[in-house]
């Protein structure tokens, strides 16, 4: 799959969960009395569940997202009138694909606040047109222009399905975050238990799986706030120290350290440094045989479970000359920033740009009987630098 496309994969993992409950839902016998009565709640206690750890993690848009599959919920759960339907089929899918596009600002913050109230003032201005205008409400959602067929669905309907799907997964395809990923999924079903209503304890069911994703996202957010590294995006010290609770007898350890770091930071500014450390990282993450982490700083580690020490040389030899090959582009201190008319500059003078480069340091350790194999490979890098850097040492 095109590096570009694979976002999609994050889609499906809920696909095939949700396929088979759609699948397994007519033969699915009744449940007992008492979890029979309890069913209808269920989703209410998922979206409980998700609004606490929404707070804690400080995830709002994952809270305004169950606050839309909820009240859609609610919603299929009164007499639906036609209009209701096409109302809400507009602004749910619009509301989802704004969600997509906010930028995280918490679950208490002045933004998310007025998002919240953004949502309740939608809600009371479709029920008062609906009470005082309906006439005017059904013809705006009915506006068809001449010059097009007969459609399924009203024209301001699917143009307004087509546009807010398109918007979430343009914003799926270039953030490459599993959470894009949810929202598309949740703006299909919702609509889709719109369209085609399903027996009331059928809607627990869905909505209560499409929440109970949505509650293992931020377990996945909580995990990659836990273990990866923010800026690098590589597991960090903590995944590593657990990683080496789990290793066998037979392993190996590599230090790595970012050559005279700090000078190239004092010269160049702490952006350009950043920019630099994502670059050794995205190598240090392709590896063979190996698997790498952020330890602290410039300094990472590599480690290689069930190798010996010279089955590893090769691999980091390899690291090594990658990153020394690379190069990072740096800004024209004459280009503006404007990127619109950065591009009119392009080719000119005024938009020549130079590149750096760095090198790193890498040291080597295998594991040995009453030994720590970090302390040793840590002795190794010192040595790595002590012979010159830009090399590998044992």
């Amino acid at each position: 799959m095109p590096e570009r496309l694979q976002p999609l994969q994050y889609l499906l993992l809920p696909l095939i969960i949700l396929g088979g409950v759609y699948v397994y839902l007519p033969q699915l016998p009744p449940f007992s009395s008492p979890w029979e009565e309890l069913l209808p709640s269920v989703p209410y206690l998922l979206g409980g569940l998700i609004a606490l750890l929404g707070w804690h993690f400080n995830s709002g848009r994952s809270l305004l997202a169950c606050i839309l599959i909820l009240l859609t919920n609610l919603s299929l759960r009164q007499p639906f009138e036609p209009l209701y339907q096409q109302t809400l089929l507009v602004l749910l899918p619009l509301n989802m694909a704004q969600i997509a596009w906010y930028r995280e600002r918490g679950v208490l913050s002045p933004t998310a606040l007025v998002r919240l109230a953004w949502i309740a003032a939608q809600i009371a201005a479709v029920t008062a047109a609906i009470h005082y205008h309906p006439e005017q409400l059904l013809q705006g959602l009915n506006f068809h222009p001449q010059q097009l067929p007969e459609l399924p669905l009203p024209f301001v309907v699917l143009s307004t399905l087509a546009i807010a799907g398109l918007a979430v997964l343009a914003r799926l395809l270039s953030q490459q975050d599993r959470f894009d990923a949810y929202l598309l999924i949740s703006v299909v079903v919702s609509c889709g238990l719109i369209l085609l209503p399903i027996p009331q304890r059928d809607l627990s069911l869905v909505i209560s799986v499409l929440l109970a994703l949505w509650l293992f996202s931020l377990f996945r957010h909580s995990h990659s706030l836990a273990y990866l590294d923010d800026l690098t995006g590589l597991p960090g010290r903590r995944a590593l120290n657990e990683h080496l609770t789990r290793l066998g007898k037979q392993h190996c350890l590599a230090m790595l350290d970012v050559d005279h770091f700090k000078k190239f930071n004092d010269k160049h500014g702490h952006d350009v440094g950043d920019q630099v450390l994502k670059l050794v990282a995205s190598k240090i993450a392709k590896v063979r045989q190996g698997k790498g982490y952020r330890y602290g700083g410039e300094e990472f580690c590599v480690v290689f479970a069930g190798r010996k020490l010279e089955q590893t040389l090769e691999p980091l030899e390899e690291l090594r000359q990658a990153i020394e090959d690379a190069r990072l582009q740096l800004r024209s201190a004459k280009r503006p920033q404007s990127n619109d008319q950065g591009k009119k500059q392009r080719g000119t003078a005024g938009a020549k740009s130079s590149s750096v480069s760095v090198t790193i340091s890498i040291g080597i350790a295998e594991h040995q009987p009453k030994q720590n194999t970090l302390k040793a490979a840590d002795k190794a890098l010192y040595k790595a630098k002590a012979a010159g850097r830009n090399r590998v040492c044992h």
